[in-house]
């Protein structure tokens, strides 16, 4: 099936208005709200003296022509964008419809763009954060406009690098929004690359070997995206033994005897490939690897 990407364009410069009174207002407005106090309360040290950084947004969010405001709040650890529906008659009369939360240590990027392809724009939140395991976390929230409601129509944690005694990787992710069936209608795809990493500090290197992709496609169902297809590519039965044999080389036993404990338990495997494997767990385990149920649940 040949896919067409769809640009995401904007259907207004959404670029932040200048702070002043319309941006007050509606910040005084979402901390009538009990919900959003209590969420910006909880992820601050200090009390709501300060909202801290916001940023003010127009575009039409429910298709009737009439240009409506997003604002989004930053403070600490936390962010908000709330949505409210003008009507033409003044900032005093425009409708609240909720709002969505995303955890991150800066302001996210917030977007006023048509991300389904109804020719209606969308609230798309992002925010990248780090995450105990060294690396960095993607966070994204797509929202829409449903009966006079602000809603979550697509949620996503895309973690890039992964660090334990029993993985490291990396983990490369790319989101597009594309036309895919031709129906009018966008999809949400989601490519990923996994590779494991070997080596420290500066002296970490990618497995070439060791290279599995993803592609999952989210679809627009009863007003939410939920993913319809996922496909995935793994390395070869002799990839993954030269990634053993790698592991094995570099000292690390216990992620050797892992990947070869992991790949002696797939069917059909060529005589050599089961003897080379064999010899690397036997190996491994004399070094002092142990195959605790943890690591094999994992593997």
């Amino acid at each position: 099936m040949v896919c067409r990407v769809l640009l995401l364009v904007s259907l207004i410069a959404a670029a932040p208005l200048a702070a002043g009174s319309d941006t007050d207002y509606f910040a005084t407005r979402l901390l009538d709200d009990a919900g959003a106090r209590i969420y910006l309360e909880m992820k601050a040290t200090q009390g709501l003296n300060d909202l801290g950084e916001t940023k003010l947004m127009r575009a039409d969010l429910n298709g009737d022509k009439v240009n409506d405001y997003a604002l989004a709040v930053w403070r600490e650890r936390s962010s908000i964008v709330a949505v409210f529906l003008a009507n033409g008659d003044g900032i005093d009369t425009a409708a609240y419809t909720g709002y969505v939360t995303l955890d991150s240590n800066v302001m996210p990027a917030v977007r006023l763009d048509d991300i389904t392809g109804d020719g209606i724009a969308d609230v798309r939140v992002e925010a990248t954060k780090k995450t105990a395991a060294s690396g960095m976390r993607r966070v994204i929230k797509f929202a829409n406009i449903e009966k006079d409601k602000l809603r979550t129509v697509f949620f996503a944690m895309l973690d890039d690098v992964e660090r334990d005694d029993l993985n490291r990787c990396r983990s490369t992710h790319l989101v597009r929004i594309k036309d895919c069936d031709s129906d009018g209608i966008n999809e949400i795809e989601v490519s990923t690359r996994n590779v494991e990493l070997i080596g420290k500090g500066e002296k970490e290197r990618e497995i070439a070997e060791s290279v599995s992709t993803t592609r999952a496609i989210y679809k627009l169902k009863d007003g939410v995206y939920r993913l319809e297809s996922s496909k995935r590519i793994e390395p070869t039965a002799e990839e993954r033994l030269v990634v053993a044999a790698k592991l094995s080389d570099s000292g690390e036993h216990q992620r050797a005897a892992l990947a070869a404990h992991t790949l002696l338990e797939s069917k059909d495997l060529p005589k050599a490939v089961v003897e080379r494997a064999r010899t690397i767990l036997d190996d491994s385990m004399g070094n002092g690897a142990v195959l605790t149920e943890r690591a094999t649940m994992q593997g």
